[in-house]
């Protein structure tokens, strides 16, 4: 962790450098009272939000880091006594551009909607920000019955899924490949390779990447109302039902969460929540990158 003097001068020099993705006067101002939220709200939300695209926004805050800084760290099978695994700004940001690229490439687009299986490893955050950027993504619960899984991908029209692959103690392939002949025909299907898991080769998502590292990371831009992120509810009172997140409703969480939480380059933060929860995804995934420079 950064010590105080460290977190001090890195929220100096965050509002030294005015983000589009806030109100660099307002990050600074406490919040003591109603009176200070309604002087907040007294101008347009329209006003406020200057980007829109919330993966326009997301990059902006991972553009922010320093490249050869961590930005996850990971560690397969929760021994905290073994060192994590480092995946730096860098290769993070390269990784959601190549997956994006690797959906465009299939015929993925805008409007199109990209499934994502996958429990807590790093491919998760290139493979729902990669398809984010390029399409709509939704991330299900991969703890879910297989029919419930497959009455969500059904009903979304997903044109493709990201699994995690055979892989000790999980049974989310297993459970793919039993719906696998009731989803769409051509629907792609591509594998992540879990901790002691079999990698896929003809699946795999990494080495399907890997073959677009030199083609260019451009999205299309996208409209307030353009929906981004597909969730789901918890099927409490019947089949889970999906919830559509807009490029409005995503930019705005992510815009409320820089002032509530102002955060500062530099920080770690401890994600214990699904990314297929909207807590986990919007709260927590988006709130890491939120310190982005002006873009």
């Amino acid at each position: 962790m950064k010590g105080s003097a460290d977190v001090d001068d890195a929220r100096r020099d965050k509002r030294a450098v005015v983000p589009q993705t806030a109100d660099a006067a307002l990050l600074d101002k406490p919040l003591r009272g109603v009176a200070d939220v309604e002087a907040i709200e007294a101008v347009p939300l329209d006003d406020r939000l200057r980007i829109v695209d919330i993966s326009h926004r997301v990059a902006c805050g991972l553009a922010g880091h320093d490249p050869s800084d961590t930005a996850i760290f990971y560690v397969p099978d929760g021994d905290v006594d073994r060192p994590a695994v480092e995946i730096s700004f860098s290769t993070l940001i390269q990784n959601i551009g190549r997956t994006a690229a690797l959906l465009r490439g299939a015929g993925i687009g805008p409007g199109d909607v990209v499934a994502v299986l996958l429990p807590a490893v790093p491919q998760i955050y290139w493979a729902i920000l990669g398809a984010m950027s390029a399409a709509v993504v939704f991330p299900i619960n991969w703890m879910l019955e297989p029919q419930h899984v497959l009455h969500l991908i059904r009903e979304a029209g997903a044109k493709a899924v990201i699994a995690l692959g055979p892989t000790p103690d999980f049974r989310i392939w297993e459970s793919l490949m039993t719906i696998v002949g009731e989803l769409t025909p051509g629907i792609r299907i591509w594998s992540v390779t879990g901790p002691e898991g079999d990698m896929l080769p003809d699946s795999d998502l990494d080495v399907h990447i890997a073959r677009h590292a030199h083609e260019p990371a451009n999205s299309p831009a996208r409209t307030v109302d353009d929906i981004a992120v597909y969730m789901h509810s918890g099927g409490t009172t019947g089949l889970p039902k999906i919830v559509k997140i807009s490029n409005r409703n995503a930019s705005y969480r992510h815009w409320t969460l820089q002032l509530a939480y102002k955060a500062a380059l530099g920080e770690l933060l401890f994600h214990d929540s699904p990314l297929f929860h909207s807590g986990g995804l919007s709260a927590v995934a988006f709130r890491r990158w939120q310190a982005g420079p002006a873009c």
